[in-house]
């Protein structure tokens, strides 16, 4: 859909503006009816159905981010912290060699994953306050925008493992 919008930005033939103006409204019709499958699959299916409420009782958690994770990541119940970081692309890994010590990177991992966890964050970061004052925090102390981005996805990810073992939806944090 994006890239229709870019391609109706440069079109100058009426006749091409028009093509695409429609396929964009095909592109919205099909995105809506995909999201109500996903919708009603979730409300006939009464265990994905509480999973799916503990996980987007999180601020910046939605429904997409919730069954990306159920899907892609069933192992969150019975990793530990950083295996779940590192399965998910969240865990930063070095790049030494010898006595060099290298810029830290995040690699490998659920690629599927790390994307829908990206988009969740940058949606978290506005609307959960735990998360945009950690991320605020970071950024204070000199973070680069995106190594505190993916800081605060690994800790959105941490939240959401804890929630799921706990089986209790959010709460924020009252400090």
């Amino acid at each position: 859909k994006i890239e229709e919008n870019n391609r109706l930005d440069t079109a100058d033939c009426k006749k091409v503006i028009k093509s695409i103006d429609n396929h964009i409204k095909w592109l919205n019709k099909q995105i809506l009816a995909i999201e109500n499958e996903l919708k009603n699959f979730v409300k006939d299916h009464e265990e994905i159905k509480n999973i799916v409420d503990l996980y987007t009782s999180i601020p910046g958690v939605g429904l997409l981010t919730a069954l990306r994770l159920l899907a892609d990541l069933p192992e969150i119940l019975s990793c530990s912290d950083k295996q779940i970081a590192g399965l998910a692309g969240l865990a930063p890994m070095n790049k030494d060699s010898g006595n060099s010590r290298g810029r830290r990177y995040i690699v490998a991992g659920r690629p599927k994953v790390r994307r829908a966890l990206y988009m969740a964050t940058i949606s978290a970061i506005r609307f959960n306050e735990d998360l945009t004052v950690f991320y605020k925090r970071l950024r204070a102390k000199g973070k680069p925008a995106k190594v505190a981005l993916i800081a605060s996805a690994r800790k959105l990810l941490i939240l959401i493992m804890s929630i799921a073992k706990r089986q209790t939806p959010w709460v924020p944090n009252l400090h």
